[in-house]
């Protein structure tokens, strides 16, 4: 181990150094959202508004989150941009550690589930529909979240599951919605937990659920909006699952 450290690449090296003896975690990489964490869309249009310097310790300029980012001298954990609180403020704009050990799965590394060079997250649409099931019957609405260590959805405050309730089976007419969410609340007094819906961290066994009553409709629609509703011209989404509203139980 001693020669190997010795011949090893100083660890804070661009990304196309590490490539060489590192060439799939590399590409992989490359392809990867942690790649592109100071140049995508959402994130360029939250900073054009916010334009707070703070953003850049995690959507690092340049660079995004890179090799030396996690392996370099100073190298962060998940956990240094996964769980971190508004500035000046003892409330978190993202929760996801504390959610995670709070869960059946906190024996499990946060890498026992995620890729760190792939990091697709919850943006793998296939792992979220298979995560998430969904079962309407006449004004119960039972959302449940599988194999998940973390409440549903996790991050930053502006991601949510939207569940659309319709009058007709193509559901061309939405007759009720609801947002399964952490909002927040800023006020004179500073930021505050508004509301949180979201679908839980599994505290037995593998399952969370959350319930709730809807109007009564004849079909269904899941989305996960990714992206803050204020900023519509980089809106995301992605169109989990729809079904029939079954009788009631």
């Amino acid at each position: 181990m001693l020669a190997l450290l010795a011949c090893h690449p100083a660890l804070d090296r661009p990304a196309d150094t590490c490539a060489s003896c590192h060439a799939p975690e590399s590409e992989a990489w490359r392809a990867s959202l942690h790649a592109t964490a100071d140049r995508t869309p959402a994130f360029a249009e939250a900073f054009r508004r916010a334009q707070d310097p703070w953003c850049h310790t995690c959507h690092l300029p340049g660079t995004g989150v890179d090799c030396a980012s996690c392996h370099g001298p100073s190298g962060r954990t998940c956990e240094q941009c996964h769980q971190f609180d508004l500035p000046g403020t003892s409330v978190a704009s993202q929760d996801t550690a504390r959610e995670h050990a709070a869960s059946s799965f906190s024996s499990t590394p946060c890498t026992g589930c995620h890729d760190p060079h792939l990091a697709p997250g919850a943006h793998d649409a296939e792992r979220v529909r298979a995560a998430l099931s969904v079962d309407v019957r006449g004004t119960e609405a039972v959302v449940t979240s599988h194999g998940v260590g973390h409440a549903l959805p996790t991050g930053d405050p502006f991601r949510r599951l939207v569940l659309e309730v319709c009058a007709d089976l193509a559901c061309r007419r939405v007759i009720d919605v609801h947002t399964l969410e952490r909002a927040l609340r800023e006020s004179p007094e500073g930021w505050s937990v508004r509301n949180d819906s979201r679908v839980p961290p599994p505290v037995e066994g593998p399952d969370s659920t959350v319930r709730f009553a809807v109007a009564e409709g004849r079909a269904w629609r899941l989305w996960y909006r990714y992206t803050d509703p204020r900023h519509r011209e980089v809106a995301e989404s992605l169109l989990v699952d729809g079904g029939i509203v079954r009788s009631s139980r």
